[in-house]
């Protein structure tokens, strides 16, 4: 279980990385959706974990937040704002401004 939890961290640490380095909203929303996916897995491993062990069914609860919230309702609400606000580019940076800083 420790094994899954260990690449679990990993790939959500990678994700961190991966929206410091995005340029569009559009993939920072797909990029958080898929953070809260592993945020949820995590969760869900744990209350796996704790069901063995005899504890109650929180953190299965709190996956089901997670899910509800975290990974369909918020990048719905995105999707939809960012559809209704009109923008343009004057110019495109080659690397992202949080990675010059």
């Amino acid at each position: 279980m420790a094994y899954y939890l260990n690449i679990l961290s990993m790939l959500v640490l990678l994700s961190c990385f991966m929206l410091m380095a995005s340029k569009r909203i559009k993939s920072y929303i797909l990029t958080f959706r898929l953070q809260s996916l592993l945020t949820a897995l995590v969760a869900l491993l744990m209350g796996i974990d704790g069901i063995k062990s005899g504890d109650g069914i929180d953190l299965f609860i709190i996956c089901v937040i997670i899910l509800g919230l975290k990974v369909i309702y918020i990048p719905r609400l995105l999707h939809k704002t960012f559809a209704r606000v009109e923008y343009t580019v004057e110019k495109d940076f080659f690397l992202n401004i949080p990675i010059l800083v």
